[in-house]
Order: C-alpha cells, then sequence, then structure tokens
C-alpha cells in the first residue's frame, strides 16, 4: 500500500458496530469495487465497548489488498470528533463519511462522488441528512 493520494477517502464511523459490521463491510466494498476510483477507508472507532475494535483489525488484516487504516479513540467524542478525525487523516481528493451501520446507504457513495467531480464543494445523498457527506479535500 503506497502513500500516494487516491480519488475517495471514506471515512467510516465506528460504535458498538459489531452485530453489523460483516454485512456492512460487505456493502460498502462492493459499491467501491464498482466504481474506477481509487479508494481509501478509515475506520474510526469512537470509543466503543463491544468488539467493533477487534472486529476492525481482524478485517484489515484479512483484506489488505485494501487501502484501510484505523483511528481509535479512548474515549467517545461523538460523531463529529471521529468524522473530523477521519477526514483530517485523508490523502484523498474527495474525502466523505458514512456510519458504518448504513444508515445511509454505501449506494449512495458514487452519485455524491460525482457531484463533486463536476464542480460541488460539498455533495450529500439527494433528500439526505448529513449522515452522509462528501467534499473536497480543499474544502475541508
Amino acid at each position: 500500500m503506497s502513500n500516494d493520494a487516491v480519488d475517495l477517502g471514506l471515512v467510516l464511523a465506528c460504535y458498538n458496530e459489531a452485530p453489523h459490521f460483516a454485512q456492512s463491510m460487505h456493502e460498502i466494498l462492493k459499491t467501491l469495487d464498482d466504481t474506477r476510483w481509487s479508494y481509501e477507508i478509515i475506520f474510526v472507532d469512537d470509543g466503543a465497548r463491544d468488539n467493533t475494535r477487534a472486529l476492525i483489525d481482524a478485517y484489515i488484516a484479512t483484506h489488505s489488498q485494501y487501502r484501510m487504516r484505523r483511528i481509535f479513540h479512548e474515549r467517545n467524542t461523538g460523531r463529529g470528533g471521529a468524522v473530523s478525525d477521519g477526514f483530517r487523516a485523508s490523502a484523498a481528493t474527495v474525502v466523505g463519511y458514512i456510519d458504518i451501520d448504513l444508515e445511509v446507504h454505501a449506494r449512495y457513495i458514487p452519485a455524491c462522488v460525482r457531484a463533486i467531480h463536476e464542480g460541488a464543494d460539498i455533495a450529500r445523498r439527494p433528500g439526505g441528512s448529513i449522515s452522509s457527506t462528501y467534499a473536497r479535500s480543499t474544502a475541508i
């Protein structure tokens, strides 16, 4: 894994995500692999009390062909703190986030990234909440 800039940095805010971690990651990778973009995934565990951290570490270890890394908060900082830390850690041209429970499904990622590529500074899923937001890295 090189440190070259990538097209998309996806921040996954995590807090007690064990019940749906594997299925969510399957959906996320399927969506991203269907694009032509290079990408990185940045897990930000925000002080989970379950085994989310162990799942993240195991997932990264068993998916070494992907550009993935993790940030572990010792105390809960809330979604804003988790997402901000992930955005700052990314070297991607476009950076976005979703909650790993897929409250906002991964299928919206490509449309948001396309909106950024077409000139938008910030994008979110149509009619959506801020649970999934994408921005040019220069706008961050």
